[in-house]
């Protein structure tokens, strides 16, 4: 698919946990890529906030066809 990674401005992260991130969502990206930008699929999309957990983050993002945008990023604490 090749969409863009846009992490919001300033955003902290270790880089071992940004490159799991940006892995996992290359593989979300890569999996609807068949789906044309046509589609409903992407009307419901460009209205959705999508969440994952990724390189110990927990990660809010929003899919289009041809950029993910990361909207929210935090740190999950380790377990004690």
């Amino acid at each position: 698919m090749g969409a863009r990674i846009q992490f919001p401005a300033g955003a902290q992260v270790r880089e071992s946990a940004r490159g799991e991130i940006e892995r996992s969502l290359t593989q979300i990206a890569d999996a609807v890529s068949a789906i044309p930008p046509a589609s409903a699929f992407w009307d419901s999309m460009s209205n959705s906030l999508l969440q994952i957990d990724a390189g110990g983050c927990h990660v809010v993002y929003r899919i289009e066809p041809r950029e993910i945008q990361v909207i929210e990023l935090q740190e999950i604490p380790p377990l004690v």
